[in-house]
């Protein structure tokens, strides 16, 4: 270990951001961690010269665990770890950017290829999508700079330069690296136990691949499977503008670049499933501003929750925030939100739709899990533990035939744990929406004055806001040191300030790493009422006294 200070800022109540001398000390610190765990520590993330490391969220809050990563940080580099591997990776030297990298360079392309190829990679860290690693350690005769306009599509499997890095696209993403080859390595697969090929301090070299390569794409998107003859499910007969399965996410994978992604409103989604008698993890659906039609295929309890949006059943009204009980052929509509971005749908037993990497969740950001619904996608139900305990009766359920309507859970006798539910019905939104907030750990690139700036703003959300990131408009912020920072590890509600000056915060489907300075730390509940926030909704910061 470096006798060079190390030191340790909050991120938010529930993760802190350790930062190291070097990148290999952050490679040591890591495995060091990994074979050794400090209790409340959830998850580490690399970053090019930090690790972020987010907390248990039912453990201590940050002040209490400072101290137990301080007693690890001097056993870095004296437990036995693993050896960082050595990876060799086969390339087609036919990409679309190898003539002007050649160019730049002073080089000719064959130049490029053996000097590419003599050289040794380190995996400084991952991020961005999953499995694509940053491979620092290039030769600066290979340094030439991203392009001016990225992409908006480079194939899984292109071999990239940037800087003074390399990298491998593991799935067809954007991206702005100036692409020599491609090659068939499968950079990432989740049907894999370690589903990232590459980690944190591996070795990495390429080599001339004698003949053609093929794609080195592995599957992320995994297709809903049909519900199974007489398993019960829920027909979709219209999406509306976006309809997707969500749960509380993919926790514990930021490591290898997958995002957690899951519900953007996690109150809203926990009451649904409490509501019905779910965990609170069952699958929900999560609907974008509605209207959203759908036909029931089984006798279930069924709760709205999320924005404020009308709910008819079989034509009736019906109540959100409260347990229904439908019967078989039933058609639920849910209108379109009259306040509010996001609606959620549960039903008992949650939605049986394939299990990625711990989570039912679709990844808007990567493409992980099952893709958005359609116009006719069945959706399968899960066992109901009421239903085989024999609480729900088909002949309870309802009071006409099949399709009749909606019947308030507790009329028919069933005993609903609402007294457990979390959220409830969103509060009448004030014309300000107060945001809950902690100085994060970049917040010295601010200034005094830029703090200032930041909370005394009345910020307006940008139309261009979505699931990834929550885009603000108002007065720009200056600050004091413009620019960038090392990549570093990111959470939820983390606040970034990119150059221009309007602040980004990071919603559930955010990438695990980012490269703007993070000057707040939005907490959980106030991320919950940005996910239902509208475009043009006046928001202000509100931080804790100091």
């Amino acid at each position: 270990m470096t006798s060079e200070p190390v030191r340790v800022r909050p991120v938010g109540e529930r993760a802190v951001l350790v930062e190291l001398a070097s990148t290999g000390d952050v490679h040591r610190l890591w495995r060091t961690l990994r074979v050794r765990p400090v209790a409340g520590v959830e998850e580490i993330v690399a970053g090019a010269s930090s690790l972020l490391l987010r907390l248990d969220p039912a453990g201590p809050l940050v002040p209490v665990d400072l101290s137990m990563v301080a007693k690890a940080l001097p056993e870095m580099g004296e437990i036995d770890t693993a050896p960082p591997r050595a990876v060799t990776i086969p390339v087609s030297y036919d990409g679309p950017d190898l003539e002007a990298v050649a160019e730049m360079c002073g080089l000719s392309p064959q130049e490029v290829v053996e000097r590419h190829g003599a050289t040794e990679y380190t995996v400084a860290f991952l991020g961005f999508s999953p499995g694509f690693a940053y491979l620092a350690g290039g030769p600066g005769a290979l340094s030439v700079p991203r392009l001016d306009t990225p992409r908006p599509s480079v194939p899984a499997g292109s071999v990239g330069l940037a800087d003074e890095m390399a990298a491998v696209y593991p799935q067809s993403t954007p991206g702005g690296w100036r692409i020599i080859g491609r090659t068939g390595t499968v950079m990432f697969d989740p049907a894999r136990n370690l589903p990232a090929l590459l980690s944190p301090g591996d070795r990495v070299r390429f080599h001339p691949a004698t003949g053609d390569v093929s794609s080195g794409a592995g599957r992320l998107s995994h297709p809903l499977t049909p519900p199974s003859p007489g398993q019960p499910a829920v027909l979709v007969l219209d999406r509306g503008p976006h309809l997707t399965v969500q749960d509380l996410g993919r926790q514990g994978w930021a490591h290898m670049g997958v995002p957690a992604a899951g519900a953007a409103d996690r109150g809203a989604a926990r009451a649904a499933n409490q509501l019905v008698g779910n965990p609170d993890g069952a699958a929900v659906m999560e609907a974008l501003t509605g209207p959203v039609r759908l036909r029931m295929r089984a006798d279930r309890l069924i709760s709205v929750t999320g924005a404020d949006a009308p709910v008819t059943v079989d034509g009736l009204p019906a109540r959100r925030y409260t347990a229904l009980a439908l019967r078989s052929g039933s058609e639920l509509v849910i209108g379109r939100c009259r306040s509010g971005l996001r609606i959620y749908l549960a039903v008992s037993g949650g939605f049986d739709v394939p299990v990625v990497l711990g989570s039912r969740s679709t990844d808007t950001l990567s493409g992980l899990g099952p893709p958005p619904l359609r116009d006719g996608d069945l959706v399968a139900v899960g066992p109901d533990r009421r239903t085989r305990n024999g609480q729900l009766r088909s002949d309870r359920v309802g009071t006409g035939p099949p399709g009749s309507g909606p019947v308030i859970g507790r009329e028919v006798g069933l005993e609903l744990p609402a007294l457990r539910v979390t959220g409830g019905p969103p509060r009448e939104r004030p014309d300000v929406l107060e945001i809950r907030a902690r100085w994060g750990p970049r917040d010295d690139r601010l200034g005094p004055s830029g703090r200032l700036a930041l909370a005394s703003t009345e910020w307006s959300v940008s139309p261009r806001s979505d699931r990834v990131g929550m885009r603000l408009d108002g007065r720009a912020l200056s600050l004091v040191h413009p620019g960038g920072v090392p990549s570093e590890g990111m959470i939820a509600g983390a606040v970034q300030v990119p150059p221009a000056g309007h602040p980004i915060v990071l919603m559930r489907n955010h990438p695990p790493t980012g490269g703007y300075p993070v000057v707040a730390v939005v907490d959980d509940l106030s991320l919950d009422d940005l996910a239902q926030a509208e475009p043009g909704t006046r928001l202000r910061f509100v931080f804790p006294p100091t």
